[in-house]
């Protein structure tokens, strides 16, 4: 696999979207490697949505 910095601490942009002041960053989050790039996938436990 190639070299790749993992992001740990997102904010959900949907989340983020509803409430400005919202600072959930409760976010799972998968590596997975595509095409021969390094993909990191989001998901908010909060509204399961994904980026």
């Amino acid at each position: 696999m190639s070299d790749y910095r993992v992001m740990m601490f997102q904010e959900c942009p949907r989340c983020k979207a509803h409430e400005p002041d919202h600072a959930f960053v409760n976010c799972s989050f998968d590596v997975k490697e595509r095409e021969g790039k390094v993909v990191q996938i989001f998901e908010c436990t909060r509204c399961k949505h994904t980026w």
